[in-house]
């Protein structure tokens, strides 16, 4: 039996036109829930498939087959309007890089489908994007656990320098 043929889905991220556009050295990753129908037709794996640690290593992964080699990771899984969960990751290489090759390559050889947040470019937007309640989040939705992750850590364990989830003030 043949393997199914890659989904054709539109792949979303920050601007990347031109020879002259180098990338970025931070990237926030989200893998959103498919609808049951995209789910049906494209066989794309969920984010329920996933915990923090196993998404990270997918990413990882699949920037170490693209040629870029990640510093330090840190993973947010959130509910979103609808209740269903999607999973984030933050990324950040101390070279810039282009986030398209990734998403094909998650796309082709892993059925994971992911998009690329355009107002992320640096390593506090990111944190701050994951950890700060906001209009599709609610601070009871925040991820009270993400997963921090450096490239020299020794064996992966929980790092608690992400600051708390910040609440608004009246």
């Amino acid at each position: 039996m043949a393997a199914p043929a890659v989904p054709n889905l539109e792949l979303a991220g920050p601007s990347q036109v031109g020879r002259g556009v180098p990338g970025q050295y931070v990237h926030w990753t989200a893998m959103p829930q498919p609808t049951p129908e995209t789910s049906a037709q494209t066989q794309v794996r969920t984010p329920a498939d996933f915990a923090h640690d196993s998404f990270r290593e997918l990413v990882v992964e699949a920037r170490a087959a693209c040629d870029t080699m990640l510093e330090e990771t840190a993973c947010f899984l959130e509910p979103r309007a609808n209740g269903l969960p999607h999973l984030n990751l933050l990324v950040w290489a101390l070279a810039q890089h282009r986030w398209k090759k990734v998403a094909e390559h998650l796309l082709k050889e892993r059925r994971v489908h992911v998009s690329f947040g355009e107002n992320v470019r640096t390593w506090a937007e990111g944190v701050a994007h994951g950890r700060v309640p906001s209009e599709h989040k609610r601070e009871e939705g925040l991820d009270k656990d993400p997963g921090q992750r450096g490239k020299n850590w020794g064996t992966p364990q929980r790092h608690r320098q992400l600051p708390a989830p910040v609440t608004r003030m009246l």
